[in-house]
């Protein structure tokens, strides 16, 4: 009810930088996203986690943890259930932990980040990559220079071209020994493959 908010406004106020106001704000900006109170009360720590960590006003927060809840798919367990209260917190304390590691090791901010996410983050999700590898390659390839939305755009590229490679691609793969699916036909985690090239092809410099 109201007075439930009202007292996790309250209590946001009072543990953390941002004001009562500024969480009722927040909450108001969730309720319209389609959350419900309980949901958005449940949202609402990690979300000011995820501010602090972007160095962004609370309702801009709102606005990318819902997107990145989503195009991540962090809404839903791994049998597709839609997950509780307690499991959308958690999925939002990941989201600002990731990003405050990756944005503290890499040359690029937030902005760059969600930029990146809302290029590619729903394709490489969807065929089978992480939060965590999306966001580390997302701050490798802003180290070498390819931020925002070319970034995001790069990694969903990616990730369709080692799911479905052309035919020169699939010969130039086998060639370097690179598997990309498992014996079940099930698409290797990224960070497996981009092992395999690491390994395969350190071993070819050694022999040539």
């Amino acid at each position: 009810g109201r007075e439930e908010l009202q007292k996790a406004a309250m209590e946001v106020g009072a543990k953390t930088m941002f004001s009562a106001s500024d969480a009722a704000g927040a909450l108001d900006k969730m309720a319209m996203a389609g959350l419900s109170s309980k949901q958005s009360m449940a949202m609402l720590m990690g979300t000011t986690r995820l501010a602090t960590a972007a160095g962004t006003d609370l309702t801009s927060a709102v606005d990318m943890a819902t997107d990145a809840l989503g195009a991540f798919n962090l809404t839903k367990d791994e049998f597709g259930n839609p997950l509780d209260e307690a499991g959308l917190a958690a999925s939002v304390d990941r989201i600002a932990d990731v990003v405050a590691k990756a944005t503290n090791m890499a040359n690029f901010d937030m902005n760059m980040w969600f930029e990146s996410a809302k290029n590619g983050a729903s394709t490489f999700t969807s065929l089978g990559g992480s939060l965590e590898e999306f966001t580390g390659m997302a701050a490798v390839l802003a180290n070498a220079g390819i931020k925002g939305g070319e970034a995001g755009t790069a990694l969903r590229n990616v990730m369709l071209n080692l799911s479905a490679p052309s035919t020169a691609a699939s010969k130039a793969l086998s060639q370097l020994g690179i598997t990309t699916y498992d014996s079940a036909g099930k698409l290797l985690p990224v960070m497996d493959i981009l092992k395999q090239f690491e390994n395969n092809l350190g071993a070819i410099d050694e022999e040539t």
